[in-house]
């Protein structure tokens, strides 16, 4: 007889942080996310007129300039570790109203700031966001990010969110009526639509990845209120999109139920984002502000509808009783994300670092010049990047041809047909697999060794392995 002892799992208070500077109405704490060892706490009302990184907090001249404080642990003891501020801090930014951490990269919105970056002139509340970079145990601004078609009251920044190379930014009062990805960001007669924009890291650089809308982008959704990324799956709430659907990727197009709230999930393939899925309460309610909140990791995505009214309590209870107005709920959803490669994109990947079916990597491209093109060179598994000319071997054996040729047995699983064909004069109507027999001869690792056994009749034979893949059909010369 065994005996088993329960499992508990004891939470106890850490530690009580604090501004190193507190000052009445700092709002210390308005935003907080945390990474690791590392915690980030912005106060988004923090009033000094201090600069960049570590500045003098003493002079209180800058009111609503706001500032973020990065706390790490050691062991069980925590300490301030910078004192964040815009380099181009000014009061009324809020600064700290939106921050996001992934391991050393901190990303901090400020909602308010409205500088003459990308128009030449101020534009009120247009928002901006600010990376910072830490190397050892010091941090400095590595960007400035500003929205590419900057509006009055956009509030870009007002939501953010970073995982390892990849920042979202929201700005949800942005008004143009684009929807989907990589828009028209011209026409602004959709007030107050929302929008998000992915921002990617190469070396210290950042540059603008995707700009992200609605599929069913309106006036007053705003889209971009909240945020979250994680790897490859960025979520966007519209907590004030007002379609009646319910569940995940129901019908937008009736427009019943006013604020009940939306969000979304985009996904990227390479360098390329589309939205995945449309995801609203299961009980939609009018009001409920659904997406007034999210987070994300890996497949799993949590949104929270802080005006949902039911009176259930604790865990998957009955929502359908509403007498418990603006009570709030949070919803878990799973199986999001982006899907998984196929094993040609896995092999893409591997050799050229994207998994797109284009530029170096394109399947009708030749990147050694060996005479085979990718999509050859993955079939019969040969190295993309070294040149290694593919001869078949081709034998006469009495009244047949045997062509012995090689193929990649994760290819062949994967569905890629081989088909030995024979013509008498190449004219294209004249190859024929008639009397064609194939056969596995060897296996070693991943390549199989066939032997495809061919009519030799009485005229000349001319003979060639035909790779198709889906949507493309290419000869082997």
């Amino acid at each position: 007889m065994k005996a088993f002892l329960p499992f508990f799992v004891l939470w106890a208070r850490q530690a009580y942080l604090k501004a190193g500077n507190s000052d009445a109405g700092d709002s210390f704490g308005t935003s907080v996310a945390v990474s690791g060892e590392t915690v980030v706490v912005g106060a988004f009302r923090e009033a000094s007129n201090a600069t960049g990184v570590n500045g003098d907090p003493a002079n209180n001249l800058a009111h609503g300039a706001g500032a973020a404080y990065v706390f790490t642990r050691s062991g069980t003891v925590w300490t301030q570790q910078a004192y964040l501020k815009a380099g181009n801090s000014s009061s009324n930014d809020w600064f700290g109203g939106a921050v996001g951490v992934s391991d050393d990269t901190v990303v901090v919105g400020a909602w308010g700031e409205s500088s003459n970056a990308t128009v030449g002139y101020p534009v009120v509340d247009a928002g901006a966001a600010y990376i910072f970079m830490r190397s050892g145990m010091l941090w400095s601004q590595q960007a400035y990010l500003k929205a590419v078609n900057t509006g009055v009251e956009d509030y870009f920044g007002s939501s953010v969110s970073v995982s390892g190379d990849t920042v979202v930014v929201g700005a949800r009062s942005e008004d143009s009526n684009a929807t989907g990805v990589n828009g028209n960001a011209a026409d602004n007669s959709a007030s107050n639509a929302g929008a998000a924009y992915v921002y990617t890291r190469t070396g210290a650089g950042w540059a603008l990845q995707a700009y992200l809308k609605a599929s069913n982008s309106e006036p007053g959704d705003n889209f971009g209120h909240s945020v979250a990324v994680s790897g490859d799956t960025v979520v966007v709430g519209a907590l004030f999109e007002d379609s009646n659907a319910t569940g995940v990727n129901g019908n937008p197009a009736n427009n019943a139920a006013p604020g009940a709230g939306a969000v979304y999930v985009f996904t990227r393939r390479g360098t390329a984002w589309m939205q995945q899925a449309y995801l609203k309460a299961a009980t939609n309610g009018e009001g409920d502000l659904f997406g007034s909140s999210v987070a994300v990791s890996s497949d799993t995505v949590v949104v929270g509808a802080i005006y949902e009214d039911s009176s259930a309590t604790g865990v998957n209870g009955n929502p359908a009783d509403n007498s418990t107005s603006q009570a709030g709920a949070a919803y878990v959803f799973t199986g999001v994300g982006p899907p998984l490669l196929t094993p040609l994109e896995q092999w893409r990947q591997l050799h050229f670092g994207i998994s797109d079916n284009t530029g170096d990597a394109a399947d009708t491209f030749d990147f050694d010049q060996d005479g085979l093109v990718n999509l050859l060179e993955w079939a019969v598994g040969k190295p993309p990047k070294h040149p290694n000319p593919y001869q078949p071997v081709v034998v006469r054996n009495g009244a047949e041809l045997e062509f012995r040729y090689s193929r990649s047995l994760a290819a062949f699983n994967a569905g890629t047909g081989y088909a030995v064909e024979y013509s008498g004069s190449l004219a294209a109507e004249t190859w024929q697999t008639t009397g064609v027999t194939q056969n596995v001869l060897s296996t070693e690792g991943d390549v199989q060794t066939v032997r495809a056994t061919v009519p030799a009749g009485t005229e000349r034979r001319y003979l060639r392995l035909r790779v198709t893949a889906p949507q493309i059909i290419l000869p082997l010369p």
